[in-house]
């Protein structure tokens, strides 16, 4: 648990056909945080800024 809440640190994904597998590590993790609005527009999020 992070703050409170169940939490994924670490995924594991594999492509059964080609046998690659992607790892996916999280740290740092917060929740319950302020965020400004401006990172929210159309604009960013269709650019993964």
């Amino acid at each position: 648990k992070v703050q409170g809440f169940w939490t994924m640190h670490l995924m594991q994904m594999e492509n059964v056909q080609t046998g690659h597998k992607t790892i996916i590590r999280m740290d740092n993790q917060r929740f319950n945080i302020k965020v400004a609005p401006n990172l929210f527009t159309v604009s960013k999020l269709e650019k993964g800024l």
